[in-house]
């Protein structure tokens, strides 16, 4: 009977030492390699994006890193699973597998092969890591099955153990001394097993602290009324946030507004799995203020029966990429559109040279006092007009006969002169000053093209303000752009550079039309009123300058260009 009761005191103990290999556990590895996958594969949409030669050396090196955090797991995994271990291995080949696609990728984002690299991460990397997630998620719906198991099979030894060891208590005190020396014996084995189990989930827990707080994204673990219940430091990175100042809120205070909040938890509720598992884009507010567009991937974690129990988000600030992807698109838009209007331009221009030059030969046949002279200098007239326009057009698509006389130049007295002879065509309701650094230095450009974009931007300068009373200023001062700053503001070469600013107090420009003001033939003008080529011509012009023309507004508060040209050395060169 003492041996009965032993043996249940025994499988108790047994069941004990189970818990570090209890598939609760498992669960918890899961959750972990999943944030990892979510991480490399983000790293991965980096890496097909990116421009920049560093920045893709050190997306490399972030997945290297986080690959080594992973594979720890997967042991784990294999020593704890209390299922079939084929499940574990086929997890563990999937993820081998998909470091061979993404040192591919890598290999062709090196070699500069965009075409091939974007099929492939889109084609064979994103598949793969949904489907290891998908392999991830099974593993843990067992453990949650399994974990309940457990605890059933835990009370029920309990219970039957206290009911023989009522029973048999009798037997017990006679060989009190035997089964206290047992007893004494598991317990201390059990006390021993126990401590390795707390070194061993020790180790786990700062393996999961390192990867955890490691990456630069924002990471966040939230409950079911979504208020933030754990966030690493990527929080500060890319919200501006410390830990403390996140724990018990909702991440509404993440987002740009309460509205966007609740409309990004809609759009959620109603997605299916598979589209759950994209990432998304947000508009995210950081603690300064300031709104960012942020890519998203959210995990929902969930019981054995279905039932949610958290989220997980994983959030980074993709505004550089935004700004990247709008500067290829408008530069292929603007190629495009330079391809076309030149092309048709040439034509233009061959069927205009023999109705100027036959008019002209025909206007000295005809008597000057005649009405056939006044109709034919008209034709004149417009036909020159026409090759004006179609000069311009050919400037924008650089593809103009004009010969650009490039010099030296100091670029303060070049926007002097130009000063001097707009000032008189402003009209008395609008102010022009100016703050010109007379030690800015020298571009290397022709200074009448330069002249020519001054003349276009104080153009729509005096259409924007109009009657109202408003003023113009224009400034100009050396600036030294570093390599980052640089590639934010046009994918300029990191040096010095002139930099010219013209701003003006007219009606402004809303986002929509934004993104076409460089547009060839874009005007908001009444028709009759302007031909919409001005500040097309002059990115054409700065263009080929080798520098940068950016424009930011505000409706009802007015307009600032900002023009960067690359400044030349001492040497002249």
């Amino acid at each position: 009977m003492a041996a009965v009761s032993i043996r249940q005191t025994n499988i108790l103990a047994d069941q004990t030492v189970r818990m570090y290999q209890h598939p609760l556990t498992v669960n918890n590895i899961v959750l972990k390699v999943n944030i990892g996958i979510s991480a490399i594969q983000r790293r991965m949409n980096d890496i097909a994006v990116t421009q920049s030669r560093a920045d893709l050396e050190k997306f490399a090196a972030e997945i290297e890193d986080i690959e080594k955090n992973l594979y720890p797991y997967f042991d784990l995994l294999s020593e704890r699973f209390l299922g079939d271990l084929s499940t574990i291995t086929d997890a563990r080949k999937a993820f081998s597998d998909w470091k061979d696609s993404r040192t591919t990728v890598i290999e062709l984002a090196r070699a500069q092969k965009h075409s091939q690299m974007d099929s492939l991460v889109k084609a064979k990397s994103d598949e793969s890591a949904q489907s290891l997630s998908t392999q991830m998620n099974d593993i843990g719906d067992f453990s949650r099955n399994n974990a309940a198991d457990f605890l059933l099979e835990s009370e029920a030894i309990h219970d039957q153990s206290v009911l023989e060891i009522v029973l048999y208590m009798a037997v017990l005190l006679i060989a009190a001394g035997a089964i206290a020396f047992y007893v004494v014996k598991t317990v201390m084995l059990t006390e021993r097993n126990l401590k390795n189990i707390i070194v061993d989930m020790d180790r786990q827990e700062r393996l999961f602290k390192s990867m955890f707080h490691a990456t630069s994204d924002g990471i966040v673990l939230t409950d079911t009324d979504r208020k933030i219940i754990m966030a690493n430091k990527g929080m500060r990175t890319t919200f501006g946030y410390e830990e403390h100042e996140l724990l018990g809120h909702k991440t509404s205070i993440l987002y740009e507004s309460i509205e966007e909040f609740e409309r990004q938890g809609r759009i959620r509720f109603n997605m299916s799995a598979e589209e759950k598992a994209k990432p998304y884009v947000v508009r995210y507010r950081h603690k300064d203020g300031h709104v960012f567009p942020g890519e998203t991937i959210g995990t929902i974690i969930k019981d054995e029966n279905g039932e949610v129990l958290s989220f997980l988000g994983v959030m980074r600030d993709i505004s550089e990429r935004v700004t990247m992807e709008e500067t290829l698109r408008h530069a292929q838009k603007m190629e495009s559109l330079g391809n076309l209007a030149g092309g048709i331009a040439h034509d233009v221009n061959n069927m205009l040279l023999p109705i100027i030059s036959l008019s002209e030969m025909t206007l000295k046949d005809v008597p000057e006092e005649s009405q056939a002279h006044k109709r034919l200098e008209k034709v004149i007239q417009a036909g020159i007009a026409a090759k004006q326009l179609i000069a311009s057009i050919l400037t924008f698509s650089h593809r103009s006969d004009l010969k650009v006389k490039k010099e030296k130049v100091n670029i303060v007295s070049v926007i002097e002169d130009a000063l001097k002879c707009l000032r008189p065509l402003v009209p008395s309701n609008i102010s022009m000053t100016d703050n010109l650094d007379p030690n800015t230095g020298h571009v290397f450009c022709d200074k009448f093209q330069i002249g020519n974009i001054l003349n276009y931007l104080t153009t729509n300068s005096i259409d924007s303000i109009e009657d109202r009373v408003g003023s113009i200023h224009v400034s100009v001062s050396q600036t030294t752009l570093t390599p980052p700053l640089a590639d934010k503001i046009g994918k300029l070469a990191p040096g010095k550079y002139a930099h010219i600013s013209f701003s003006d107090t007219g009606c402004g420009i809303d986002a929509d039309n934004m993104v076409k003001i460089f547009d060839p033939f874009f005007t908001t003008k009444d028709v009759g009123k302007g031909t919409g080529l001005g500040l097309s011509m002059a990115y054409g012009i700065i263009e080929r300058h080798g520098g940068v023309i950016n424009v930011s507004s505000q409706v009802d508060a007015g307009t600032t260009f900002e023009i960067y040209l690359p400044l030349m050395d001492q040497s002249g060169s």
